[in-house]
This record gives structure tokens, C-alpha cells and sequence, in this order.
């Protein structure tokens, strides 16, 4: 019985890690996407630096870190049509600003001025935000929204509940393959992955125009509040979950993978959040998603 019972458990955990994995998508797919079918470009650059991160995000913090597109860069890239210059410039510029926060100790004075409330705030905004987006969507197609809404709200009270949030997604997708509703993308036109360098032009456009709207939300976002999440959720690693800690690793990624492809990219305290309610808790989380990422840029 008691065998049964740790089989259980096992199993549960371990669908936690896929589940918490890949709860983030909803933040993450959007933003990639759009890059890629609509700026062109190239879908290996991207997922591999996605893959790289999550990897080292694994190896570096033992816990299950988001791994998320800058969203102020992504979605002005996006709107006004920028070229990948200027992405890679503003991913290289606010790499270089964290490395310089984290290893000055600048960045843990100024999380020492910000009280907790603040942060609190911070995600209570992002979560108020991420309901009204969810709501939109919902109101397309009202009965699959409910419906999926109802199950994912059920699952708590499951015992296998980590298992539900996959086998939603899953059968959103087939049903809208069936029913014609997917939406349509055209990847014919990205570009192919090669190793670039901004102009000297696009250096100052994308310190201008990405880079000084981005700050302000990875600061507070990216490493402040992930920070004091991260704390109260794993207490007994708090020491790894200092603010100049995230910076650090935020920063080298940005500079390092930015040349090859890579999106600006950062953690963030709400993918934090879902991932750990939807069941991740150890490495394995990001190592999935990271692999993942990489066999998508692969095949």
C-alpha cells in the first residue's frame, strides 16, 4: 500500500514538472511567434537561445526559473516592423546594463529601496493584466473558454491535477486544427540562422526606442520581484535568489546568445508564479522546456 501510494506521488510530481513547464506558453508563444512570422526571423536563433538559457537556468538555480521574452522589446519589434539589428542591439544594450547592476552592487541598493508592497504590486498588476488578455480570448469562442477554464479551475481538487492543464492544451489544439480556427502563419519567408551584428545606426535607435521603455519592467519585473518570489517560494535556497543573482544570469545570456539569434530575453516574477502553481518545483521544469526548445530549433 504504502508503495502504491509513493508510486503515486511520483507520478504526480513528475507531471507537475511537464505541467509547470510549459505554463508559461501563454506569455511566451505570442511574443515568439509574432517574431518569427511576422519580422521573419530566424525560428533557430530564437528557440535555441530559449534553449541555452533554460539549460544553464537549470543547471544554475536548481529551481524552476521562467525563461521569458523581454515584453516591452518583443512587442515594439513586432508592431513597428524593426529589424533584427535592432532586437539584437537592445539584447546586447540591457545585457551589459545587468552586468553592470549586478556587479557593481548597485542593483541591491536599489532593491533594498523598494519596499515589499512594490513588488506585491508589481504582480498583483501583471496578474490583473494576464486576466483581462485571458478574458479577450475567452470571448472568441465563449464555450471552449469556459470550458477549459472549468477544468483547469477543477483540476485542484484532482488527485493526478498536475496532468489536466497538458491535456487541455492538447486537445484546444486538436480542436482547433479540426474546426478550422487555428490561425494562420506564414514561415515561408524567415530568414536563415546565421551569426549578425547590429550597424552602427541601429546601436543608438535601439537605446532609444527598446531599450529605456524595457528597463524599468526587467528591474522591477526581472529581478526584483522574481527575487523576493523566489524566496518566499524556496526559503531554504534563498541565498541563490539574491537580485544581483538574476541580473547576472539575465545579463550574460543577453550578451552571449543575443549574436546568434537569440530575442532579448529575462525571468519574470508572473511565469514564476503559474509555474510553480501548475506543479514545478525542481531543475526538471526548465530542463524540459529547454530541451524542448532546442529540438524545435533542430527539426
Amino acid at each position: 500500500m504504502r508503495c502504491e501510494i509513493n508510486r503515486f506521488d511520483n507520478v504526480n510530481k513528475i507531471s507537475g514538472e511537464f505541467s509547470g513547464a510549459f505554463a508559461d506558453l501563454g506569455t511566451f508563444l505570442p511574443l515568439v511567434l509574432g517574431l518569427i512570422a511576422l519580422n521573419h526571423f530566424s525560428p533557430q536563433g530564437i528557440f535555441l537561445g530559449f534553449g541555452f538559457f533554460a539549460l544553464f537556468t537549470a543547471l544554475y538555480y536548481r529551481r524552476p526559473m521562467p525563461v521569458q521574452p523581454m515584453k516591452v522589446i518583443s512587442a515594439l519589434v513586432i508592431a513597428e516592423g524593426m529589424s533584427l539589428g535592432m532586437l539584437q542591439a537592445s539584447a546586447i544594450l540591457m545585457g551589459i546594463i545587468l552586468l553592470v547592476l549586478a556587479y557593481s552592487g548597485i542593483i541591491q541598493w536599489m532593491a533594498k529601496q523598494l519596499s515589499p508592497a512594490i513588488s506585491i504590486g508589481i504582480q498583483l498588476a501583471i496578474g490583473l493584466q494576464l486576466i483581462w488578455l485571458g478574458g479577450v480570448m475567452m470571448s472568441e469562442t465563449w464555450f471552449i473558454g469556459l470550458l477549459a477554464f472549468g477544468l483547469l479551475f477543477a483540476s485542484r481538487y484532482m488527485p493526478m491535477q498536475y496532468l489536466v492543464m497538458p491535456l487541455v492544451i492538447l486537445l484546444g489544439i486538436i480542436w482547433q486544427y479540426y474546426s478550422g480556427t487555428a490561425p494562420s502563419f506564414n514561415f515561408t519567408q524567415t530568414s536563415a540562422w546565421q551569426l549578425s551584428w547590429p550597424s552602427i545606426d541601429e546601436w543608438g535607435s535601439a537605446a532609444v526606442l527598446l531599450v529605456l521603455p524595457q528597463l524599468a519592467l526587467t528591474l522591477t519585473n526581472a529581478v526584483i520581484a522574481v527575487s523576493a518570489m523566489a524566496k518566499d517560494k524556496f526559503p531554504e535556497d534563498a541565498a541563490k535568489f539574491e537580485p544581483q543573482q538574476f541580473a547576472k544570469s539575465s545579463g550574460w545570456a543577453n550578451l552571449l546568445l543575443a549574436p546568434f539569434g537569440a530575442t532579448a530575453m529575462c525571468h519574470g516574477a508572473g511565469g514564476l508564479a503559474v509555474q510553480y502553481h501548475f506543479g514545478a518545483r525542481t531543475w526538471l521544469a526548465p530542463t524540459i522546456f529547454g530541451s524542448t526548445c532546442i529540438l524545435i530549433a533542430i527539426f
